[in-house]
């Protein structure tokens, strides 16, 4: 028996990843550079740290919107390696994250938390009033925190030492990046928006994009979106956009995605799955 078995199993092997092959589509803009081990624990968001040359992992660690202190940072290497697998812990659920002068702001459901990068603590909490689920952060270059409320439809804003909700009223809001003084929000209506901070007056930026997770930009007039089932899209202003990965078949999320110019390196959280993955993009 034990002989069989060992000449079955590799040929299980076999047929397993040529199935897994072929239900993962990358386009011919991407290669694949490398994988986590499974060994985070729902990893939401990334965020690369260029001051320290490091990649942020948000784990959820238990459900999206329950306060039970099973989520925590991890901290990765450009290269994959899990430096830190729990640098910081004590959060509930975090989410989407953003960095400002050695500060790294994560959603936690109603709360933002701020981390002293150099002290590998927590320093401070800010309770967003209202708040039921809050998502995404992007930070501004003068360092203004911009949060999103994808149950409630607000964005709040941190600035100061004081958080506020700032815009409400939204539908599907999830995305949101900084462009300049400016905001890009994904997820209203289906498309991107480009938001003036000056008036709050709002404008489509690209339209027909479906439901959206992260949004990045990897150029001039250039943005990566993903939709969190597995979808990876670049698109350009008033250029369309293209599927450049797919990975729904095989079971991978794609949740809120990065990318590090330096190395044109997409970075890729998978949710359930419980891996980040690397891509090239050329």
């Amino acid at each position: 028996m034990i002989y069989y078995r060992n000449l079955i199993l590799p040929l299980l092997v076999i047929l397993t990843s040529g199935v897994f092959a072929q239900s993962v589509y990358l386009s011919d803009h991407l290669v694949k550079k490398w994988e986590t081990p499974a060994s985070l624990n729902t990893p939401e968001s990334v965020l690369y740290d260029a001051g320290n040359d490091v990649i942020y992992v948000a784990n959820i660690g238990g459900q999206p919107s329950v306060k039970d202190g099973n989520g925590f940072i991890s901290r990765l290497s450009t290269s994959g390696i899990i430096i830190d697998l729990k640098w910081i812990t004590g959060l509930d659920a975090p989410k989407g994250m953003g960095i400002f002068k050695g500060k790294l702001f994560v959603t936690d459901i109603t709360d933002v938390v701020e981390i002293g990068v150099a002290e590998g603590k927590i320093l401070k909490r800010y309770h967003a009033p209202g708040s039921e689920f809050l998502n995404d952060i992007s930070v501004s270059p003068s360092g203004i925190v911009y949060i999103s409320d994808s149950q409630k439809g607000f964005i709040y804003k941190l600035e100061g030492g004081k958080i506020e909700k700032w815009i409400e009223g939204l539908e599907g809001v999830n995305g949101l990046y900084c462009l300049g003084r400016d905001i890009l929000l994904a997820g209203t209506k289906n498309s991107v928006v480009q938001i003036l901070t000056t008036n709050k007056r709002f404008s489509d930026l690209i339209s027909g994009t479906g439901s959206i997770d992260g949004l990045i930009s990897c150029g001039k007039n250039s943005y990566l979106f993903s939709d969190w089932s597995g979808s990876v899209y670049k698109a350009t202003v008033n250029g369309g956009k293209e599927l450049i990965m797919n990975t729904s078949q095989a079971k991978i999320n794609a949740a809120d995605i990065d990318y590090i110019p330096s190395k044109r390196l997409l970075i890729v959280p998978t949710f359930f799955d419980n891996r980040v993955m690397a891509y090239e993009l050329k």
